[in-house]
């Protein structure tokens, strides 16, 4: 058994620090085929290197079969199988494997030759195969040095389709057989489900774990295993989780810098101008020093406004009007756009209407946009939180969460949104296009003495958004959505279809300001409702 807690790594250098992984805490049982996935850069390899202690420099606790892995290591050995082979040129085949083990005998070599299906090419040298043979005498190595562990460091990735469908079906036969613990890094995300007993998927932004996957698919394995529903459905949620880490990735959060505007903006198509605006240096013509913050939610970042690491904060409106309750300093200075269809409740299949959702698992953001919109919807539909099972979980998890099976409807927003309905069966139940339900808005609040001390900085952000966000900038703003987020153009086209950009406060904005305001009133959450007016900074009104 493999228990690795609170593993840290960082690489220091004169550009500063560098965080590899990030408190990463898994558990590996004995005899299981254990696979990690990950974008790149996630840090699957460091972990490995971390577990064989050919990284000695890690921080935290790893343990196997009760004690730490460097004693492990230095009595018992882990085999380490990488991608490159690791076959010395001047040896042949049989030389190489033996260098595994060299007080191996005769019998065992000859069997691990035959098993591995290179006895015929004992006498060759890595130069005179390929790269699957290569790579089974790589194995071949690692096997004949009788240990209970073995790590692989994507052995396959250099090979053919054809050939690496072969040593997939070699591993797994060898593991059956042999019933070793196998921690195996890849990023084929078929390879992995095709192997293993668990997927760990590593989060792309610092080497945190963001999924762990079981993998309840029957044993043994076949090479038509992956054309089944129930493989699909588990390759979908894994290709959702890690484009959702690869979108926060190109997002990452930077620290807050003095003597400049700190922006802090949440992962949302609906923040596409500001990244266009940077991208087209729109801040520097207007004279405005801006440093864009970006987050992958709105939950908890009311604090780094509170607390000054940012200036001005993005918020959607239901949740400006409960910091606002909360913290009469602060208000809204600047109305940015409004949900048209970006954000819907989606449900699996046999779910058609509201009452069906009675008893049901409905993942939600706690606290966040999706909490209030599903509540919101709830209540116009004659239901109460009551009557459903909320589920808790992290806005970009839930999609993932849907696919799998693990619950039975979801709120959601893009660029979350349409790849969770591309890639399960869910269909959508209600969502922000229906003009009754266009409540959901975003907005930049700030501090009210900041805005008094900053009134032309204000004033120049609801400039930089106007010419921004204008509708004859929308192939830019397309390519900014984009780059900035990692996503594909069409993808980036599908989202700012939904979004609808507005420079002004209007009729509407004051309208869905109020209905917020009455049901948070009616819900009890609030105790007292105010003019409108006062939620507003006056720089920018009219």
């Amino acid at each position: 058994m493999i228990d690795v807690s609170h593993l840290k790594k960082n690489y220091r250098s004169d550009a500063g620090e560098l965080i590899v992984l990030d408190d990463v805490t898994f558990r590996v049982e004995k005899g299981e085929f254990f696979c990690i996935v990950g974008s790149s850069g996630s840090g699957k390899s460091t972990l490995l290197r971390c577990l064989a202690t050919i990284d000695k420099d890690c921080e935290g606790k790893i343990l196997i079969d009760g004690v730490g892995h460097k004693e492990y290591v230095s009595r018992k050995s882990i085999a380490f199988v990488s991608q490159d082979y690791s076959n010395f040129p001047w040896l042949t085949v049989k030389q190489n494997i033996q260098l595994g083990n060299p007080s191996a005998d005769e019998p065992v070599v000859n069997t691990t030759l035959k098993r591995l299906g290179l006895h015929k090419f004992q006498d060759y040298f890595p130069s005179q195969l390929s790269g699957g043979m290569r790579q089974r005498v790589a194995i071949a190595r690692a096997l004949i040095q009788g240990t209970d562990i073995i790590l692989f460091d994507e052995p396959f990735g250099a090979l053919d389709v054809q050939t690496r469908s072969q040593m997939q079906e070699l591993l797994l036969r060898i593991w059956q057989e042999e019933k070793k613990t196998i921690i195996f890094v890849t990023h084929d995300i078929d390879e992995a489900i095709f192997l293993a007993d668990r997927v760990l998927v590593l989060s792309a932004n610092t080497g945190t774990i963001q999924q762990e996957l079981l993998i309840d698919l029957p044993r043994p394995r076949t090479t038509d295993l992956p054309f089944s529903p129930a493989f699909a459905r588990l390759k979908k949620s894994v290709v959702y989780s890690i484009r959702a880490e690869s979108i926060k990735a190109s997002l990452k959060k930077e620290k807050s810098q003095e003597n400049i505007c700190n922006l802090g903006l949440f992962i949302w198509s609906g923040n596409a101008p500001w990244y266009a605006a940077h991208d087209q240096g729109i801040f520097e013509k207007k004279g405005l020093n801006t440093h864009l913050l970006s987050t992958d939610s709105t939950v908890g970042n009311l604090e780094m406004l509170l607390e000054d690491k940012v200036d001005i904060l993005n918020v959607t409106l239901d949740y400006a009007v409960r910091a606002i309750y909360a913290h009469p300093d602060l208000q809204i200075i600047l109305p940015l756009n409004f949900s048209d269809g970006g954000d819907a409740v989606i449900a699996r299949s046999g779910i058609t209407k509201w009452t069906d959702l009675k008893g049901k698992k409905i993942g939600i953001e706690q606290h966040a946009v999706s909490h209030f919109f599903l509540r919101y919807l709830l209540k116009k539909n004659g239901l109460s939180p009551m009557d459903i099972k909320e589920v808790n979980m992290h806005g970009s998890d839930i999609g993932s969460a849907l696919i799998r099976g693990d619950i039975d409807a979801a709120v959601l927003w893009e660029p979350w949104l349409s790849k969770a309905v591309e890639l399960s069966d869910a269909t959508i139940l209600a969502s922000t296009k229906d003009k009754e339900n266009q409540i959901l808005y975003d907005v930049l609040i700030a501090k009210k003495s900041y805005i008094r001390e900053h009134e032309q900085v204000v004033r120049t952000l609801a400039e930089i958004w106007k010419e921004a966000s204008d509708a004859k900038e929308a192939s830019k703003i397309r390519a900014s959505v984009a780059s900035s987020m990692g996503v594909s153009d069409k993808d980036a086209e599908v989202s700012l279809k939904k979004i609808r950009f507005i420079q002004t406060y209007t009729t509407d904005f004051f309208a869905a300001l109020a209905e917020i305001q009455q049901f948070y009133f009616e819900t009890g959450l609030i105790t007292t409702l105010l003019d409108p007016q006062k939620f507003i900074s006056d720089p920018v009104l009219g």
